[in-house]
């Protein structure tokens, strides 16, 4: 497991909006490089609820939004094998009308290598084999 922060001059081998840009249902907002600097990130202004305040949604929306977020968490993890590691709920936002989940703050993040992630593989599939 690699860690990195913003002040690294490490980055992860491709950008999150890069990786989710297949999936409309999960979002990262665009960089405004003009705004951007070495130690600030600033990207355009998101929409949606923070999921401290999905609560008293609908019981179909929370449990999108939770679907969102298992599929999130396994693509980044086995997909990606990259994970943003301070998922605190202040990190995303959800806006139940566009169905959409918004990724924010990636100033924390680790990578991992094939050899740790397929051992988790390999131990799931007996589980879910038909």
């Amino acid at each position: 497991m690699t860690p990195y922060t913003l002040s690294d001059p490490i980055r992860p081998p491709s950008s999150p909006s890069r990786l989710l840009a297949a999936d409309p249902a999960l979002r990262v907002p665009r960089v405004v490089a003009e705004l951007s600097s070495g130690r600030v990130l600033s990207t355009e202004l998101a929409q949606g609820r923070p999921l401290s305040r999905c609560q008293d949604l609908p019981q179909l929306q929370r449990d999108l939004l939770c679907s969102l977020l298992l599929r999130l968490c396994l693509r980044e993890l086995f997909e990606f094998r990259f994970l943003q590691s301070d998922a605190n709920a202040a990190n995303f936002l959800f806006d139940p009308r566009q169905q959409r989940l918004t990724l924010l703050d990636f100033g924390s993040c680790c990578s991992f290598e094939p050899q740790f992630t397929d051992h988790y593989i390999e131990v799931r599939r007996p589980i879910s084999a038909p």
